[in-house]
């Protein structure tokens, strides 16, 4: 996926990197820029956002380039091609400069106000973590409608049984990771949907990267693109092709 150059990169590279898949969020865009902007500046640290189109139709490049014109802590890359959720993680992965990078939906269905808990984790050494909804301090504030939460729910137990043992909620859109780890673990992931987030973990137990989950506060947001029980059945087939690789030792 090639980059979009609305402005020159700096050469001083930020602590953080932020990375957004985007795909038809022109109406989420600016509240979630607002709430990034206010939650990284908290950090106290320099920090960039890198947002990877994934072929969008709406006014979301228009309101990114605009964006990244007037602020160069954006960056955006794409090339009009809609290639899925996970191929634009793994694009916005290896473009990422900073030290610290995290991964999110675009809707920030996770509080922000859980990155100084990021810092401090990976300060002490964390290389990889993520979101855990399942978690006994999560607060899920807005549930899912029923159907799309018993699915998540069955596949998250699906990808337990054949993938990755122990991981209770892997679909999280929230992660975060040591620069050289999330690299690691990117260029080890084939599919490009749900079965991403799986792949992962995957690569995680084979490479011998600790996983390690935070509780989050967590809120459904209306307007989601997937469309569920397809993504399911795509997803679910690729979790067999994850088990196969694993088997193999092919993530190592």
């Amino acid at each position: 996926m090639r980059s979009i150059c609305f402005h020159p990169l700096v050469p001083d590279a930020p602590r953080w990197s932020f990375v957004w898949p985007v795909y038809d969020e022109a109406l989420a865009l600016p509240e979630s820029w607002s709430r990034l902007v206010r939650a990284a500046d908290a950090l106290g640290e320099s920090w960039e956002c890198v947002a990877v189109d994934d072929g969008s139709r709406d006014g979301s490049v228009a309101w990114l380039a605009k964006l990244a014109r007037d602020d160069d802590r954006m960056r955006v890359l794409g090339d009009g091609t809609n290639r899925g959720k996970g191929a634009a993680l793994r694009a916005g992965v290896h473009a990422a400069r900073g030290a610290r990078v995290v991964t999110m939906d675009v809707d920030l269905s996770t509080d922000l106000e859980l990155l100084p808990r990021v810092a401090e984790r990976l300060a002490a050494g964390g290389r990889f973590l993520y979101g855990d909804r399942r978690h006994p301090d999560s607060a899920l504030l807005v549930r899912q409608p029923a159907l799309r939460e018993n699915l998540g729910r069955g596949f998250a137990w699906l990808a337990r049984q054949l993938c990755i043992p122990g991981v209770r909620d892997g679909t999280c859109g929230f992660k975060a990771f040591e620069a050289a780890a999330g690299r690691a673990l990117h260029s080890r992931t084939h599919s490009d949907g749900w079965a991403h987030d799986v792949e992962l973990f995957a690569a995680a137990l084979e490479l011998g990267i600790p996983a390690e989950p935070l509780p989050v506060r967590w809120s459904h947001r209306p307007g989601s693109k997937v469309r569920v029980p397809a993504a399911v059945l795509e997803a679910g087939a690729d979790l067999w092709r994850i088990r196969a690789r694993r088997m193999r030792g092919g993530y190592r």
